[in-house]
């Protein structure tokens, strides 16, 4: 496995998209409980989250503990700098309910893409308690294009069940 550098704050590359991406992050996690008589809004929920294997098992896979996403690329000479942006809760007290959140994010260089086809590389990265390793290898199509396949895991080791606790 490669390592992968942690960001906390916004750089040249991606700038524009980090409103976009946080908004994204915080969009059910700031606006919870939206009506606490609504029973499908007594439970925190993000877009995209996911959770340690653990947990996700003992929920019968309804939380997930790996996403994944593929993206279409033109371009024999592109490069790749991809970036996994989170939500690290700022209170781990075991019962504590934490409503503070900051986003963070891992960044990986890729380099270019046709070193990427036919080889599946993990990138591993830590943050606290968080573990997870981006998984990423490529196909080559037609006309100088490539299909990016994209495979993100939590391998967080807590093997808590209680929901709260996986957050």
């Amino acid at each position: 496995m490669n390592a992968i550098s942690a960001s906390s704050t916004p750089s040249e590359p991606f700038a524009d998209l980090y409103a976009i991406a946080d908004a994204v992050l915080y969009e059910g996690y700031a606006l919870y409980p939206y009506r606490a008589s609504s029973l499908k809004n007594r439970v925190r929920w993000n877009f995209g989250g996911i959770y340690p294997k653990g947990y996700s098992a003992a929920q019968t896979g309804t939380d997930a503990h790996e996403v994944g996403s593929e993206c279409l690329l033109r371009g024999d000479e592109a490069t790749l700098l991809v970036e996994v942006r989170f939500l690290e809760l700022l209170s781990r007290e075991p019962g504590a309910p934490s409503d503070e959140a900051r986003a963070h994010g891992v960044r990986c260089d890729l380099g270019p893409i046709s070193r990427l086809i036919g080889t599946h590389t993990s990138y591993a990265f830590a943050r606290g308690h968080l573990r997870g390793a981006l998984e990423v290898w490529a196909d080559r199509l037609p006309n100088s294009s490539f299909r990016l396949h994209l495979r993100l895991r939590n391998e967080s080791a807590d093997e808590n069940t209680e929901r709260a606790r996986a957050l």
